[in-house]
């Protein structure tokens, strides 16, 4: 398996101020694009799954399914500070996941443009808060979805030979 989460590094997350958030975007704004994140990489938890099982050899596959449990961290985090934030629990949506996976390269360089969108949007998320510990969270989910995008760019390239 590809080596990714080797190190479990749970930290705690801290109890959020709501006022020291910087405010680029509005509280509401920021409960939206949180939740939006965790149905994001729940969707993509199990897009990851499913396409592990798909992938022609067995070593891609499991560089996939390493993938997805990244994922679901991700959505584990978005989850937590979500909650210390607004108190409540998130809405996460029941999802169907495609499962058309016919044409490996071009599922591939959808996921791409997919992880690299992930990543514009947690820059949002993450200049809304001042908090380094929080901060260190979002930083690492995109740092890991950018990594996702390396992978898939190797993939992609693998796989269209």
């Amino acid at each position: 398996m590809y080596p990714y989460n080797i190190k479990n590094n749970s930290k705690p997350i801290p109890k959020l101020n709501t006022a020291r958030l910087t405010i680029s975007a509005d509280e509401q704004t920021l409960q939206a694009m949180l939740n939006d994140a965790i149905n994001d990489e729940n969707r993509d938890f199990m897009y990851y799954q499913a396409l592990s099982e798909a992938m022609p050899d067995s070593v891609d596959g499991e560089i996939v399914k390493s993938m997805s449990l990244d994922e679901y961290k991700h959505k584990r985090i978005f989850e937590e500070i979500y909650t210390a934030l607004t108190g409540e629990q998130p809405t996460i949506s029941v999802v169907e996941t495609e499962t058309d996976f016919s044409d490996i390269p071009a599922v591939l360089v959808n996921r791409l443009f997919d992880e690299l969108e992930s990543v514009e949007m947690y820059r949002d998320i993450m200049s809304a808060f001042e908090d380094n510990a929080i901060r260190d969270m979002l930083f690492e989910i995109i740092t890991d979805e950018q990594s996702h995008a390396d992978i898939l760019n190797y993939l992609i390239h693998k796989n269209s030979h």
